[in-house]
């Protein structure tokens, strides 16, 4: 897990989940373990991001993602 976060009130802007497609997908466990990470991440109004390692575009949908963010909190500010 990676977070970003403003350098000046180090309010996290987003976390990035990345999940080995092979151990996410043919693993149950690991799958309610990701369900109760995201539930949690939800409830505390945390923006994050689940990439799988099979995935494709990962950079433009972090972009967008910040970009999105950023637009936001600024509003918010």
């Amino acid at each position: 897990m990676s977070v970003i976060f403003h350098k000046q009130d180090k309010q996290a802007v987003l976390i990035i989940e990345v999940d080995g497609f092979a151990f996410h997908e043919n693993n149950p466990s690991q799958l309610e373990k990701d369900a109760m990470k995201d539930e949690i991440l939800r409830k505390y109004e945390f923006c994050f991001l689940r990439l799988p390692t099979n995935g494709s575009g990962e950079e433009g949908k972090i972009g967008s993602r910040l970009d999105f963010e950023s637009s936001t909190n600024l509003k918010d500010r």
